[in-house]
């Protein structure tokens, strides 16, 4: 998962400028926020489980890093399974500002 997490961060003023451009659910701020924790164990939501419960089990799993929202709505995006991410990227360019 740490992987899946690298790829989603900026490597680099060149991958920056070309990423920021593309449509992408996260505002710029939450997609430039470098990752340097360790790796976690999420279950994946597949839409067919308590969404209600889902976040709740993801917020105990995430807690070491509640303080820092713009880490754990990224962190968010890797519990979620092959629909509910169809659904995120299907999201308004940059329409996500915050965890809230």
């Amino acid at each position: 998962m740490v992987e899946q997490l690298k790829r989603l961060t900026l490597v680099g003023k060149e991958k920056e400028g070309k990423q920021l451009n593309e449509s992408h659910p996260f505002c710029a701020k939450i997609r430039t926020k470098t990752w340097k924790g360790k790796d976690i164990d999420f279950n994946k939501y597949d839409g067919t489980s308590d969404r209600k419960m889902h976040i709740k089990i993801f917020e105990k799993v995430a807690c070491n890093h509640k303080n820092d929202k713009d880490i754990i709505v990224r962190l968010f995006l890797l519990s979620l399974g092959e629909e509910a991410s169809e659904w995120f990227y299907s999201l308004e360019n940059q329409s996500i500002t915050s965890y809230g």
